[in-house]
């Protein structure tokens, strides 16, 4: 959202936190954290062997607004792990924080880029950002 007579703008994604840590929950018995998914990541090759995540765990509210969007996780084959999976998690979420990107930038022209949350513990998470 544009924050009226400031020249700001500032947007969100929903579900990211619940994200890196909920998908690999969905395909592993065990419940790794922040500081292992992020090992991991850093295994894989960007584009995650062709792993495609969705992150819309919650639905989406930005750059679109869809209440019934869900998270999909696309490509997996036997060769893909964990590292993949992590990888993807972060890929799928750096493209939506992406569009969300994109869109504030057709109606304002910001200056600098702030970047805040836990995804900024994560060297590897915000290389792919």
């Amino acid at each position: 959202q544009l924050l009226a007579d400031t020249g700001r703008a500032d947007t969100g994604e929903a579900d990211t936190g619940r994200a890196d840590t909920g998908a690999d929950t969905g395909a592993q018995a065990d419940k790794l954290s922040y500081s292992q998914i992020d090992a991991l990541a850093a295994q894989a090759s960007p584009g995650a062997g062709g792993l495609l995540w969705a992150p819309w765990l919650a639905g989406e509210r930005s750059p679109f607004t869809d209440a019934n969007a869900r998270g999909t996780l696309v490509g997996a084959s036997h060769a893909t792990g964990r590292a993949e999976l992590s990888r993807a998690v972060m890929e799928g979420v750096a493209h939506s924080v992406r569009a969300l990107l994109e869109r504030v930038l057709t109606e304002a022209h910001p200056t600098e880029l702030l970047v805040c949350g836990g995804v900024t513990k994560s060297a590897v998470w915000m290389q792919v950002n």
